[in-house]
């Protein structure tokens, strides 16, 4: 899920360098390359995720900026298609609640129960 959030965000939206590469990991050759990473120690994985929401948060206004500036992104490198910089986002949300949402069924199919992601229950006071 990161990665994703690190490519979308950061090098389609806004044009920087990956927090991936900040780890000294090379990129994939195409958007279609393997970003897995199951290689990876979990305390790394967990770090660069950290480092990536860090990065999201500190851009968000301009990440808002360019959603609301109609430029249009394409959707990979061979096809013609082009999403808004709104639809990216809205791609990017929808893709993390979807695999949070595995993740938790993961965890309840191994016989644990999950933490409350509900961020009402979680923030509220």
């Amino acid at each position: 899920m990161a990665t994703v959030e690190d490519g979308w965000f950061r090098g389609d939206l806004l044009g920087r360098p990956l927090v991936f590469g900040r780890l000294g990991w090379p990129e994939p050759a195409s958007a279609d390359g393997d970003w897995h990473l199951e290689d990876k120690p979990l305390d790394t994985l967990l770090a660069y995720w950290e480092a990536v929401e860090a990065a999201t948060l500190a851009g968000w206004p301009e990440l808002l900026e360019v959603a609301a500036s109609g430029r249009r992104i394409p959707v990979g490198e061979s096809r013609p298609e082009t999403l808004s910089a709104d639809e990216v986002l809205w791609h990017v949300m929808g893709h993390e609640v979807r695999h949070t949402a595995q993740r938790v069924q993961m965890i309840r199919l191994l016989g644990h129960t999950p933490p409350s992601l509900n961020r009402v229950f979680v923030l509220g006071r």
